[in-house]
């Protein structure tokens, strides 16, 4: 079967006190690398060994508190999304507590609210989609420039501050075309695109994960959660990727900035 998919996924830049991570933009963060599952060993974690993708799914999902499937969760190499763009800027705004969102230029935004928008999808087991890509910044490109425009437009009739931000987002631009022309080298992309909740209860569990299934089942409604396995290969030969990266399917929908 196959049918169009559309989730959102609530975001937004880590505040840190390192010197070295201070700054960091929409660019930097996000973009060169894409959106990043917590897992980030290379695939050869310990505590992702002998464990079925159901179990790993129910352990995102469903663990307990201080138990072994919350160090799990941790180390997840899921990328949680929503069907719903509600819950999406609500967990979005809940990572990194906000008074209130405030409307912004992109390159000062520090919240994010990711659409992922796949036309038509094969489902090649229950609640599993097989999605192959390329790495792409057109979409990204496209707010860059449709933002540089409406900067330079207004700088008409405003301060000289105005241009330099143009300048400011011109520089995303020319930074995210070096990636663009980067990515048109590299090797197609594998992701699992996962209905948590049609997978869960399409599966058989162990008594031990029973419990954590049916807790995983009641969240993963409640969340409308779906989430994004990225598969494909590591280059040193063991290992899949964490990293899903900028492509045709994936934009930025909303974004805003807290209150200062």
């Amino acid at each position: 079967m196959s049918l169009p998919i559309n989730l959102f996924r609530g975001d937004s830049i880590p505040i840190s006190t390192s010197t070295s991570k201070k700054g960091q933009t929409l660019v930097n963060y996000f973009i060169s690398t894409g959106l990043i599952a917590k897992f980030s060993d290379g695939g050869t974690s310990n505590l992702l060994e002998n464990k079925s993708l159901p179990e790993l799914v129910a352990s995102h999902i469903g663990y307990e508190t201080n138990s072994p499937e919350q160090d799990l969760s941790f180390r997840s190499p899921f990328i949680s999304f929503s069907e719903s763009i509600q819950i999406a800027e609500t967990f979005a705004t809940s990572r990194i507590k906000i008074k209130q969102p405030t409307s912004c230029t992109i390159d000062q935004a520090s919240h994010f609210i990711w659409e992922l928008h796949i036309e038509n999808i094969n489902e090649t087991s229950p609640g599993i989609y097989e999605l192959s890509f390329f790495a792409d910044y057109s979409n990204i490109n496209e707010l860059l420039i449709a933002t540089e425009k409406e900067i330079r437009d207004d700088c008409k009739n405003t301060e000289v501050d105005m241009h330099r931000l143009g300048n400011r987002i011109a520089n995303f631009l020319m930074q995210t075309t070096d990636l663009d022309q980067q990515s048109s080298t590299r090797a197609p992309q594998k992701a699992k695109i996962i209905n948590a909740v049609k997978l869960l209860e399409n599966s058989n569990f162990t008594e031990y994960y029973k419990p954590i299934a049916i807790a995983a089942i009641s969240r993963a409604n409640r969340d409308r959660e779906w989430l994004i396995h990225p598969c494909t290969p590591m280059s040193q030969g063991f290992g899949v990727s964490g990293k899903f990266p900028m492509n045709k399917h994936l934009r930025v929908k909303k974004y805003y900035r807290e209150t200062i």
